[in-house]
């Protein structure tokens, strides 16, 4: 992102591995106005993760990829019945 003060305006390139590069000019009010609306209300908030990332799909994968070796123990019972009468 370049601001030129003498025309008031903002060139922007976005950063794309794949494909060409994109350059777009705006002007310095109408960049301010795009720019805002990625900024949320107040005590509203912004959701970061969804899809595979969020936090619900994270917690239902976790108890699936815990494997034998994460296991609760199970004791042995020949162990117990040394206490058994």
């Amino acid at each position: 992102m370049t601001y030129d003060p003498q025309t008031g305006t903002v060139q922007y390139r976005s950063k794309k591995k794949k494909g060409p590069e994109v350059i777009e000019t705006f002007s310095a009010l109408d960049w301010l106005a795009r720019l805002s609306t990625h900024i949320p209300d107040k005590w509203e908030q912004m959701v970061r993760y969804y899809g595979w990332y969020s936090n619900r799909q994270r917690g239902k994968r976790k108890p699936a990829q815990k494997g034998p070796a994460e296991s609760v123990p199970v004791p042995d019972p020949e162990s117990e019945s040394d206490f058994k009468n």
